[in-house]
């Protein structure tokens, strides 16, 4: 077996998980079938003598991809969200719809091909920043802006170009003034 947890069936009678002994089977002829998510299913028949101890090992065929995405954003898989910056796991074959996410950010899109046995790493790419412009005046000018914490280093009057969407904290100080704090929403035009 590749893994524990397989099911078995004998007979079309689910019997229990591997690995597994089953005492007293009758003697005869019995279909065996083995069943785990990600595998292929195995059947076997087997013979069973009056008295005999019969032993068998059936092996599954491994039908997933294992699969490390890498990103700068969450992650998902099929519209699923999956982690953020890495997931790893185990993809049955196929086509699959990778999307990378981040607030503020257009997603980038990818489709992820796979065969059952590969190992594959991708690195996706960013999603895209979407900016506005944000223009900024005080009362008295010359102030010093601030944006979500940082110095800017630009005064006022200024227009802010290439300011990702979304809310942000604006602050201006000058000397001999209170500090002011006002909290923007910049928006896509």
């Amino acid at each position: 077996m590749p893994e524990e947890g397989a099911e078995v069936f004998i007979n079309g009678e689910k019997r229990g998980l591997t690995p597994l002994i089953i005492n007293q089977l009758r003697s005869g002829e019995h279909e065996v079938r083995v069943v785990k998510t990600m595998y292929l299913p195995n059947s076997k028949k087997i013979t069973i003598a009056e008295g005999q101890t019969y032993n068998e090992n059936i092996t599954l065929q491994a039908n997933f991809a294992n699969v490390t995405l890498n990103a700068a954003g969450d992650i998902y898989i099929n519209d699923e969200r999956k982690a953020a910056g890495q997931w790893k796991g185990r993809l049955l074959p196929g086509n699959y719809k990778v999307e990378v996410k981040k607030a503020s950010h257009r997603p980038s899109l990818a489709t992820l091909s796979l065969k059952a046995g590969e190992d594959k790493t991708v690195p996706l790419q960013a999603p895209t920043p979407i900016y506005g412009s944000l223009d900024i005046t005080s009362t008295p000018s010359a102030a010093d802006i601030y944006v979500d914490g940082q110095a800017t280093g630009q005064q006022t009057p200024y227009l802010m170009n290439k300011l990702l969407i979304g809310q942000h904290e604006v602050e201006f100080r000058k000397n001999n003034y209170q500090p002011y704090k006002q909290t923007v929403n910049v928006q896509c035009v």
